[in-house]
């Protein structure tokens, strides 16, 4: 029988582990240790559950934190794939202001090296490269300049040490007007790319929302070589424009 097992992510600072073996509570103690400034608070078995209480506020942050907050989710997602566990959903299932997103993991094989990154969208405007490979900066850059309309006002390179912070001209993430479809096909264009480049989405995870509760999800990439099977089959290419399916509209080619 398939094991299965679930992080949930509550209030502002609680982490809750449901379903992992005992030993899974030291694997993320370690990962939220490396990864979170602010440490944890307390940690302790409750029913049913082992919780963690962090330091801070990861899931409600602001500032430089809002990066910390990905990185620690970025660690805790790799050390689980190291022993086996692979996200298998990430849904929000409460719909309350006092809870983010639960994580379902399927145990199974233990994946030795995995190497993962992060993209989120912030503000208005902002989209940032986390620990992602430095290869990847022009790669954004090159998309954005061709692709959404108003191009790139600016790039800054370590807003947090290992995060490239991309400002738009104009403001994709309002989605007003054409704004909105136009973000939309320059996000197109951006998972072809990242897949052409052997880099797959991992999981789209609701784990912050500012203090409005307003909150958008990030995206965690991972790695396949190119002599491995991916998790998803490749879209056949269009000849006369490379970055388009066969099946894409015309305005898309």
């Amino acid at each position: 029988m398939t094991t299965f097992a679930c992080l949930a992510l509550m209030k502002h600072d609680l982490l809750r582990l449901v379903g992992f073996p005992p030993e899974a509570n030291n694997w993320i103690s370690q990962a939220i240790t490396r990864s979170w400034p602010e440490g944890i608070w307390s940690s302790q078995p409750r029913s049913r559950c082992f919780e963690f209480k962090l330091g801070g506020s990861p899931w409600v942050p602001n500032g430089r934190s809002t990066v910390h907050a990905r990185y620690l989710m970025l660690e805790i997602l790799i050390v689980l794939k190291r022993h086996g566990y692979t996200l298998h959903s990430s849904s929000d299932i409460s719909n309350s202001q006092y809870t983010r997103d639960t994580l379902v993991f399927r145990h199974g094989i233990a994946e030795e090296s995995p190497t993962m990154f992060a993209i989120s969208t912030n503000s208005s405007d902002l989209l940032r490269l986390l620990r992602a490979p430095v290869e990847l900066q022009p790669v954004m850059a090159q998309l954005i300049a061709r692709y959404w309309p108003a191009g790139l006002q600016r790039k800054t390179l370590d807003y947090v040490p290992g995060c490239a912070e991309f400002k738009f001209s104009g403001y994709p993430w309002s989605f007003n007007g054409d704004d909105s479809i136009d973000a939309r096909i320059f996000l197109l264009h951006l998972f072809a790319k990242l897949e052409e480049l052997g880099w797959f989405l991992y999981g789209s995870i609701g784990q912050s929302s500012n203090g409005e509760g307003y909150a958008k999800d990030t995206w965690f990439f991972h790695y396949i070589a190119p002599n491995a099977v991916p998790l998803a089959v490749p879209l056949q290419k269009n000849a006369g424009y490379p970055m388009a399916p066969a099946s894409a509209p015309e305005f898309f080619k």
